[in-house]
């Protein structure tokens, strides 16, 4: 049969582009290439295949196309381009801040430049000021002028009161206050501050000298050892109690102005943050992202002058104890958290004694802590999980001693199971099993574990943009599915991975038979993504 010129356009363009072809010409599309910085989701093989990328948390898409649908062979549209979005850089107290953008790549990087504020210089890592104090207008708390305190002049005057308002020309945040003085013995002092447009006054420190020091300069505040966020204003109040006259030469305040601003909240692993405003005074509050739960209920944070008070909320995916979603009656004692009621098993015709549950459905076990009664321990306990291909992986534990005892079982790689066992010898007397794991209904975009061998995602590119080999294809790996957390290579797949006993840092891949490279997973305590049945990469 001689084909057409037609017909032989279509073989030639198969044999090159390998894609498949239906009688009628049709063409249908293959798997699409990963692109980085994205998720991708694709259909399948077929004349309307459709690929659908989702760009990385803190990742903005640049150019190129979210979605692409196959027509004739052809993906519609060009791949998208995701870039690292780092958001608007904060206010810093005295400065300006300029920046060309706020996306950057491993080719061009966005840099944001601070210029300090008229009056004010860098120092080091610091931001300083000259004495702001100097030729502002200082007061006695009878109205009296005592301007000589703030002339910059060693000249000495007696004072007949000890607490002294100075007038700032701007609000600032204070770091340091120098007191001159002709030989006074002061006993205690006080520092605060005052915002002249609301009246609010905030102690920036109170000091008790006990009987009395004598000295000519006297440092009354240094925010270096106190918390100075909150030591702010117009005006700078000092009160001494002395216990002699006081004749003051000069006061030196050093500070920086202020800004008032905290910016973003920072989130954690699994949090999520509601503001309105980020001003002094300012709240937000963090709460938990499902499936995630709080541990506690420290969620409110609060803008202390440039920064946020710390939150204490911890948001997690692991239960405590699984054991808890199970109903008591199909495990009786053993599960009902009580260590004094306890269950005896033995073996029966040759067979070790044994144990096991039905947790009713997949999850990640982490550890397991049990309590054994009054048995013989001198034979090995072994805590076993089953995978659902029939697979089984022992927990590592320590070997118990005595009645009584608990007994941590360590279950590596965090695998996914819904069945567990116990094994004992001749018997095994249990008073308590609790297990810690998470429900697994898709694997997390993190790690939880030491460095990362727990990490069971899809990524399958590397952070320099490298599409992931097999681990299969390479030989010294491909027949050490017991260092991986999954089950089967058709779960391993090219995905990024950290088998133990290799000793790197992080999940990592190999992009070519002899070179490998780390991917981009972070640590869950950054932050948490899931991969909903999506292909990373």
């Amino acid at each position: 049969m001689k084909l057409n010129d037609f017909q032989l356009f279509h073989v030639v363009l198969f044999l090159i582009n390998r894609v498949l072809y239906f009688c009628d010409g049709s063409v249908l599309c293959q798997e699409p290439s990963p692109v980085p910085n994205a998720y991708r989701e694709w259909s399948g093989i077929g004349m309307t295949a459709e690929v659908n990328y989702t760009c990385y948390t803190h990742y903005v898409l640049m150019s190129g196309d979210l979605v692409r649908t196959c027509v004739n062979g052809v993906y519609t549209g060009d791949e998208p381009v995701c870039k690292l979005d780092c958001g608007v850089p904060r206010n810093l107290e005295g400065a300006t801040v300029s920046y060309p953008s706020t996306t950057s790549d491993l080719t061009s990087v966005s840099k944001a430049k601070y210029d300090c504020l008229p009056g004010l210089k860098v120092k080091g890592n610091s931001k300083n000021t000259e004495n702001i104090a100097e030729g502002c207008k200082a007061f006695l708390a009878d109205g009296s002028n005592v301007d000589h305190v703030v002339d910059g002049d060693t000249t000495c005057k007696p004072l007949t009161d000890t607490s002294i308002d100075i007038h700032l020309n701007d609000t600032y945040k204070i770091m340091k206050i120098f007191i001159v003085h002709n030989l006074a013995s002061i006993n205690k002092i006080s520092v605060s501050a005052i915002q002249n447009s609301t009246g609010l006054e905030k102690t920036c420190v109170e000091m008790d000298y006990g009987d009395g020091t004598v000295g000519i300069t006297k440092t009354l505040y240094s925010s270096k050892f106190y918390a100075s966020a909150k030591c702010y204003g117009d005006i700078v109040r000092i009160v001494l109690t002395l216990s002699t006259t006081l004749s003051i030469c000069d006061i030196m305040i050093y500070g920086n102005l202020f800004i008032g601003d905290c910016g973003q909240p920072a989130v954690k692993f699994g949090q999520t943050v509601e503001y309105t405003n980020t001003t002094e005074g300012s709240t937000a509050l963090l709460s938990c992202v499902p499936p995630f739960y709080p541990e506690n209920n420290h969620g409110v944070i609060t803008c202390q002058g440039t920064a946020w008070t710390s939150s204490k909320l911890i948001c997690t995916d692991r239960h405590d104890n699984i054991a808890d979603e199970i109903p008591n009656n199909l495990y009786d004692m053993v599960l009902d958290n009580n260590y004094t009621t306890c269950v005896n098993i033995g073996s029966s015709n040759g067979i070790p004694s044994e144990w096991s549950i039905d947790l009713g459905q997949d999850y990640e076990v982490n550890s397991l802590s049990v309590t054994f009664g009054d048995m013989d321990l001198s034979q090995p306990v072994k805590a076993v999980i089953v995978h659902s291909s029939g697979k089984a992986t022992t927990c590592q534990y320590e070997r118990p001693k005595g009645a009584g005892v608990v007994v941590a079982f360590v279950c590596s790689y965090a695998r996914v199971t819904r069945n567990i066992k116990l094994t004992g010898g001749d018997e095994l007397n249990l008073c308590d099993v609790k297990i810690k794991g998470r429900y697994y209904d898709e694997p997390l975009e993190c790690y939880n574990s030491f460095k990362g061998i727990d990490y069971k995602g899809t990524q399958n590119v590397t952070s320099n943009g490298r599409v992931c080999l097999p681990w299969v294809s390479i030989p010294e790996y491909s027949s050490t599915i017991e260092n991986f957390p999954d089950v089967s290579y058709d779960e391993t797949g090219n995905h990024c991975r950290n088998p133990s006993k290799d000793g790197r840092g992080s999940p990592w891949c190999f992009i070519s038979p002899i070179e490998w490279h780390y991917c981009s997973v972070p640590k869950c305590g950054k932050y948490i993504v899931f991969a909903s049945y999506h292909e990373y990469g």
